[in-house]
């Protein structure tokens, strides 16, 4: 299996709704499927609304359940970090695309430059919009 030599993907998608990722329908369905992409929703709008306490509210197209609230970059990053970590003397690479608020970017910034230990660095890539 050649699927065995690819890296680990995690993505991370933030939403402040569940509406936001209607527009993914095919894309989340296909990574549900998926071995190789571990796929962590959260939507920040979560705990404004009556309807989004129930559980069935939080699930996306093909099951991803996304979490209530803000990620906890510092976990999750951290968690990542832990997962290729091994003690060898190349350097290990992690790749974070950033994309949103100015606050959530200044967050995944400020987590990103405390998760680079010796041994794994993380590369962020940010991009920007305005609504």
């Amino acid at each position: 299996n050649k699927a065995t030599n690819v890296p680990p993907v995690e993505l991370l998608w933030v939403e402040r709704s569940m509406d936001g990722f209607n527009a993914f329908k095919p894309e989340l369905e296909e990574f549900a499927k998926s071995e190789l992409i571990d796929v962590k929703l959260f939507c920040t709008n979560s705990g404004k609304s009556i309807e989004m306490t129930k559980p069935e509210s939080l699930t996306t197209h093909g099951g991803i359940v996304a979490s209530p609230g803000r990620p906890k970059f510092n976990e999750l990053f951290r968690s990542s970090r832990d997962k290729v970590f091994n003690n060898q003397v190349a350097t290990k690479v992690i790749g974070v695309y950033s994309c949103g608020p100015k606050a959530m970017m200044r967050d995944v910034r400020f987590e990103v430059q405390k998760a680079s230990i010796d041994g794994v660095k993380f590369y962020l890539h940010e991009e920007t919009y305005e609504i």
